[in-house]
């Protein structure tokens, strides 16, 4: 990926990331352990060879503040986002024509509690979730995924929200 940010408080702004890829994770930007912010971001057509074509987070808390999500793709889970034990605040985002071979198009979250207000999330593709899924990576834990999806709106896809494992949306 272009960007890995481990342990820090990075506040992106007004940023572009196109075509970048990662053989691992988050294709353009890794969080990790970290709190971080961004606004006004694109980012478009970049891929993870594992999850979160466009970003992954890994015990961070994420804010997103007007960004747009097109094109990425993941081969595993999360086309433009992959969060594991995360807190993820998604505001007046967009998410769109975003793929994951396996789960959530837009956007997978694994043990999070998340917010995502004001969003539109349409013409993505997964097996499970075409827009979001959430669910407990580990099947004897009792951390689960709580979203709360606010005044959003979902679209173009008969399977857009997909909630598994005691996971609450």
């Amino acid at each position: 990926g272009a960007i890995v940010f481990e342990r820090s408080e990075p506040n992106v702004m007004n940023s572009v990331f196109v075509s970048n890829r990662s053989n691992r994770d988050g294709g353009a930007v890794a969080n990790s352990r970290s709190v971080a912010a961004y606004t006004n971001c694109s980012f478009y057509y970049n891929y993870a060879d594992k999850n979160g074509g466009a970003m992954t987070n890994h015990v961070s808390a994420v804010k997103l503040n007007r960004c747009t999500f097109n094109g990425n793709q993941a081969d595993e889970n999360g086309g433009a986002i992959h969060s594991y034990g995360s807190d993820p605040d998604y505001v007046n985002c967009i998410f769109s024509g975003n793929v994951a071979t396996e789960k959530g198009g837009a956007i997978s979250l694994n043990d999070c509690d998340a917010k995502i207000i004001n969003c539109t999330i349409y013409d993505n593709n997964a097996p499970v979730g075409h827009g979001i899924a959430c669910h407990n990576i580990f099947t004897n834990v009792t951390n689960f995924s709580n979203v709360i999806v606010q005044n959003s709106i979902l679209w173009n896809a008969s399977n857009n929200i997909e909630s598994a494992d005691g996971s609450l949306v």
